[in-house]
């Protein structure tokens, strides 16, 4: 049996792009995308929450898992499962027995499988049944409202019908995406259907990521009348690109850097990176700011992406402030050692200078640390390990 935990904190990614539907219904997603999101994702986030079912039904998401097992071995990849499964193995079966598709009886789930239970050290657990509730009552006030976003791509359709599609998902015991799409079929042609699977995807992704207390990665334009809908149970969702920007923001206003870096940090030296002790309070700090744009916001995406990166440039000024004081003054106390060290012993030039260097080494062994971690530097503290990762790197 798979061991569970639930006392994960709270900065956590439900990685949207490892859903085989989201591939078909928004955009398609290869290895590359996914080891980019990967890299910045594993820096802000505790976890990288993927779905188990994603990870079956989507060979990209599968071959990268494959390719970079120790994502999962260490942590930064973590896999939910449904409380009611012991392992991976299980989940396939209740996967069998509740769709009857050949695909869960095959020998690639049963590799898949085998490969989960092999590489997971532990499991997210998932209740299945909030997450069904809510989705299908999330559904249900879109339909009867007749301002959302699916009314909108319905109109023209008469209230006989939008009836019937209610009563046909009010009559499902199970309400999953395929089932949708197959009601869905019989009252809307196919370009409307698309539409109107991408809206039920997106309820679908803000659900389960605020059932598994994490956010999830959603672009701008994939924001909707669903978040509305939610807003009564206190979902979160952050936009994945606001994300992505933001952090870019961050490395090029430090070193005038591109976020391409990230791309050429191993799996290893994201591990090490993580394991710093500045990378939980550097999470606080980052999801604050984050969270007061998103909570503030009153315009559009690019007005919120403004509001981010002005609130990173004011913490960067303060920060870079703070270092350069701290510079002075171990410049200061170098300088005082020097004219002691010079004092004690002037007969011997050579060992006075020895001396400077071995106190001035000893200070800032002392003294780094312990700024890093109390002065309110995280930002730069981070991204200086980001880049110091990258030189050390053997190419």
């Amino acid at each position: 049996m798979k061991t569970k935990i639930s006392n994960y904190k709270d900065f956590n990614t439900y990685l949207t792009e490892a859903d085989c539907s989201r591939h078909s219904t928004v955009n398609p997603v290869d290895t590359t995308t996914l080891r980019s999101l990967t890299s910045i994702y594993s820096i802000v986030s505790e976890h990288i929450i993927l779905a188990a079912s994603h990870v079956y039904e989507s060979s990209p998401t599968y071959n990268y898992l494959l390719c970079n097992p120790e994502l999962i071995e260490s942590g930064i990849i973590a896999i939910d499962l449904r409380n009611d499964c012991r392992d991976f193995t299980d989940f396939q079966d209740f996967q069998f027995r509740h769709t009857k598709n050949p695909f869960w009886i095959s020998d690639n789930a049963s590799k898949i499988s085998q490969f989960l239970n092999d590489h997971c050290p532990y499991v997210i657990p998932w209740n299945p049944c909030g997450s069904e509730v809510s989705f299908k009552n999330c559904l249900i006030n879109s339909i009867e409202d007749s301002n959302s976003t699916i009314r909108r791509i319905l109109r023209g359709i008469d209230k006989k019908c939008l009836q019937q599609v209610k009563h046909e998902i009010e009559d499902q015991e199970r309400v999953t995406r395929s089932i949708l799409d197959q009601i869905f079929t019989n009252y809307s042609p196919p370009p409307k259907k698309q539409l109107i699977m991408r809206e039920i995807s997106i309820a679908y992704y803000i659900i389960g990521a605020y059932d598994l207390k994490s956010r999830p990665a959603l672009h701008p334009d994939l924001f909707s009348h669903y978040q509305k809908c939610l807003e009564p149970i206190g979902v979160k969702s952050t936009n994945s690109k606001l994300v992505d920007s933001a952090f870019s923001s961050l490395l090029k206003q430090y070193e005038f850097i591109s976020s391409d870096i990230l791309d050429e940090l191993s799996v290893q030296q994201l591990i090490n990176i993580r394991h710093s002790q500045v990378i939980s309070e550097f999470r606080k700090k980052w999801w604050g700011i984050i969270d007061d744009a998103v909570i503030n916001d009153t315009g559009s995406f690019k007005d919120t992406e403004r509001s981010v990166y002005e609130l990173i440039s004011n913490e960067l000024r303060s920060e870079k402030k703070k270092n350069r004081d701290y510079r002075k003054f171990k410049k200061a106390i170098g300088a005082a050692s020097l004219v002691v060290s010079g004092m004690s012993l002037i007969p011997f030039p050579l060992l006075s200078i020895l001396s400077f260097g071995l106190s001035a080494l000893s200070f800032s062994s002392i003294t780094d640390p312990l700024f890093e971690k109390n002065a309110g530097v995280e930002f730069t503290t981070l991204t200086r390990r980001i880049i110091d990762s990258t030189e050390r790197a053997v190419w």
